[in-house]
């Protein structure tokens, strides 16, 4: 049975990955954190670091995928694999990364969220759907939110801000699955692109539509791509 760490996107508990843990089944034995547990500075905390190199496969979303570059960075584990969910190695635009969100969209939303935490999460929430979302999953991932007073959102916008991972991505030695949708409306789908060419042993898979929740929306066909990667 591989072991599995799940990490979470801003804003989401854990809760949000349960219809691909569902379809990837009994094959798996799932822990995961939540992103209070990714700190409140750019180190990452030891127990985590720890925590992930005791298992054989990371899965991130989001800024979850960001720490689980930062965790292979922080120390390398052979044999464990990654699986990227709409990834990004930098959040924001800048310094010639044309991929990322332009910067005074991400300190609006930021000022947004901080002042009104419950708005922010909902203006959040509809960003994630993709074109043609259920709206079964539209409510699912509404119900799956941080609550509005968790420390993790303040962290997790400054984490985001901060992180620039792309002169250190090509370090990263564990093979990797990035997995993204081409109407994800938070993550430029070209950034999951730059990661597959740039990591040492990457494959990509994108989807047409599923937006950046698409593990959400289709988890039969993420499930069965990841089971067939880690074959």
């Amino acid at each position: 049975m591989m072991r599995v760490l799940l990490l979470p996107g801003w804003g989401f508990r854990a809760a949000v990955f349960k219809p691909l843990t569902n379809a990837l089944g009994s094959e798996f034995h799932f822990d995961s954190v939540e992103s209070s547990q990714y700190g409140n500075d750019a180190a990452l905390p030891a127990s985590l670091v720890e925590q992930a190199a005791d298992v054989e496969l990371l899965i991130g979303w989001s800024l979850g995928s960001l720490v689980v570059l930062q965790l292979a960075l922080a120390r390398p584990a052979a044999g464990r694999r990654l699986v990227l969910l709409a990834p990004t190695p930098a959040f924001t635009r800048g310094h010639g990364w044309r991929a990322g969100m332009q910067e005074d969209v991400f300190r609006d939303f930021s000022e947004l969220a901080m002042a009104d935490p419950a708005a922010g999460l909902r203006q959040f929430v509809r960003l994630n759907y993709g074109i043609r979302m259920a709206s079964q999953h539209r409510t699912f991932l509404a119900d799956n939110t941080l609550e509005p007073g968790d420390a993790a959102l303040k962290n997790g916008l400054a984490r985001l801000a901060s992180t620039d991972l792309r002169d250190s991505v090509s370090e990263v030695s564990e093979r990797t699955l990035v997995m993204n949708a081409a109407d994800d409306r938070l993550i430029n789908p070209v950034a999951g692109k730059w990661l597959a060419e740039h990591l040492a042993r990457a494959e990509l898979q994108s989807y047409d539509n599923g937006g950046h929740a698409f593990f959400t929306a289709r988890p039969v066909e993420v499930a069965e791509r990841i089971q067939q990667w880690v074959q």
